[in-house]
């Protein structure tokens, strides 16, 4: 346990300096948790004691600087040597040490004897000295006056973090008896276990430190609490009743205390955030503003003192808030009050709101109208290789909304279909069932950089089931710019006379014609695919290749 670096302030850095030359060159006679002692032969052998007293640490050493009462550099090494030895480590847990030369400020004397073979404890002294060690009450002898601990809601870093920040302010009684300002200065509460059960509850229970991931130097104290905790969302019902509770729970106080607004606890069901877009006739906008809504009653956003994930802050209550997608929102339209678009820029409007990837609850005019999006057709799948060698084939997904093709990687939630002028939701359960198809088949996301981060991948040897099995399910499939269609209707003419017969037919594969004496040379050859007029490929359907014996041993002469 390292504790040096907590003594280094009260020594000069000219006697740390010239104690390194005796690293390594101190015998240890004597080593606890309380005691050290040693001696250094630097061509005179110096005996080094050192024991904790209370918050002290006192030092002794019997060379010349003794009598001069000077910290001596012998010191400083047998200091560094106790702690490499793990000697003394009840310095580490000491609230604020500090050394004292033995024989100064009434500090007991100590009788140095001729350095001896240290005698082995007894294992039950042992045990005893370690559990008088867990035992021992923390910081003890140490009290703090008369406090009032505070509740502040720290507006500034909770906007920031989004997430709620309360600041613990410490207030202390002034020489006239009245409490004094709150202190916001205070990095960490101190001695909190000499606050009342409800503020060491509290404490206690109080979220995490916003800055746990600070670098310090220092032992954390077990009895004492950062003072800036960020409390999770999960936790708003339980601790907001109770610190409301307190009465002295606020949103960011500037005043004294007999002046101060506590928050009260408001219990009824959350307000609801909703952005509407209404039109200004006289003005010619389309006017954009926020509201709070809740039994029927509606505000403006900007009448809150605060907004952050799930609470809304009023001056004297706090109350749920059900933000859905539309805090950010909020926070621009009480930053900038309602915004005004023209009429004019309607086109303009409709395709900035379709490249939001979430939108809030939203209520728009005619003209703006979001309709509910379907597919027009299947989704597509289209496989190539990758631009730099990988073990695995790249897949990327696309949805038909009719006149638009969505990517599947593309954020926005609207589809703004310029043919038609209409803003249409993406069928986002529809879309997902798309993908859990995909995964069950074998083709995954990847985050290789050759393939793409986000795309999908596939191995080549699934590719074949793949397609075939994608393409009777009525999806567009290519691969390596090659189309795949589905098998449809299968026509076959008859024309007969008395010595002879006549054979004709074809083949549908979704609007493409395969002749039949073309499908039965693929057939014969046990071909599973064919090359169709267009240049794509016809899937053959496997009982198509089940009968295709029969009709190979016919030995049919095409006409």
């Amino acid at each position: 346990m390292r504790w040096l670096h907590r003594l280094k302030d009260t020594v000069s850095s000219q006697i740390r300096n010239s104690a390194a030359r005796y690293s390594g060159k101190i015998k240890v006679t004597c080593g606890t948790n309380t005691e050290f002692r040693g001696f250094i032969n630097d061509g005179t052998q110096h005996v080094v004691s050192i024991y904790v007293a209370g918050n002290a640490v006192v030092v002794c050493c019997d060379c010349p600087a003794r009598e001069k009462r000077v910290f001596c550099s012998h010191i400083w090494a047998g200091l560094a040597a106790a702690e490499s030895g793990g000697h003394l480590s009840r310095i580490a847990t000491m609230r604020w040490p500090s050394i004292r030369l033995e024989g100064v400020k009434g500090a007991a004397a100590v009788q140095f004897e001729p350095p001896s073979r240290p005698e082995k404890p007894t294992p039950w002294k042992t045990e005893l000295s370690a559990l008088r060690e867990r035992v021992a009450p923390a910081w003890s002898g140490f009290t703090e006056p008369p406090r009032q601990i505070f509740y502040t809601v720290d507006s500034e870093e909770c906007i920031h973090r989004s997430a709620l920040i309360v600041q613990v302010e410490v207030s202390r009684l002034k020489k006239d008896g009245g409490w004094g300002k709150p202190n916001w200065h205070e990095i960490e509460i101190r001695c909190v276990s000499q606050l009342d059960e409800v503020d060491r509850k509290l404490l206690g229970i109080l979220g995490s430190d916003v800055t746990s991931g600070s670098y310090s130097n220092f032992i954390p104290d077990p009895d004492s609490v950062k003072s800036k905790r960020r409390v999770p969302r999960g936790a708003y019902d339980l601790l907001i009743p109770m610190l409301c509770a307190t009465g002295r729970f606020m949103l960011e106080p500037s005043g004294l205390p007999d002046k101060f607004q506590p928050l009260h606890w408001d219990d009824a069901e959350p307000w609801k955030l909703e952005v509407t877009v209404r039109k200004d006739e006289q003005a010619e906008v389309f006017v954009v503003s926020g509201w709070l809504k809740r039994d029927g009653k509606q505000l403006p956003v900007s009448e809150p003192r605060l907004l952050i994930p799930g609470l809304v802050f009023f001056p004297d209550h706090v109350a749920r808030l059900d933000e859905g997608h539309g805090l950010q929102w909020a926070l621009l339209l009480r930053r900038t009050g309602d915004l005004a678009v023209p009429f004019a820029n309607r086109l303009e409007f409709m395709a900035e709101i379709a490249q939001f990837s979430v939108l809030p609850s939203i209520e728009l005019p005619e003209e703006i109208t979001i309709h509910p999006g379907r597919f027009a057709n299947p989704p597509i799948l289209r496989i190539s290789k990758p631009q730099y060698s990988a073990p695995r084939l790249c897949c990327e997904v696309a949805f038909d909304y009719g006149s638009v093709i969505v990517p599947e990687a593309q954020k926005a939630s609207v589809v703004d279909d310029q043919a038609t002028g209409r803003l249409v939701h993406r069928d986002i359960a529809a879309e997902e069932q798309a993908r859990n198809r995909l995964n069950l088949l074998g083709v995954y996301r990847t985050s290789e950089y050759s393939l793409g981060r986000g795309k999908w991948e596939v191995s080549p040897s699934r590719v074949p089931a793949l397609v075939r099995q994608l393409v009777s399910e009525g999806w567009r499939v290519e691969a390596e710019g090659n189309l795949y269609r589905k098998a449809g209707a299968f026509r076959i003419d008859v024309t007969s006379n008395i010595d002879w017969f006549e054979l004709n037919g074809h083949a549908e594969f979704e609007g493409e014609q395969l002749a039949l004496p073309e499908l039965l040379k693929a057939l014969g050859r046990g071909e599973d695919m064919v090359r169709l007029g267009d240049g794509s490929f016809g899937l053959l359907p496997e009982e198509w290749l089940k009968r295709s014996c029969a009709f190979g041993r016919q030995r049919v002469t095409p006409a």
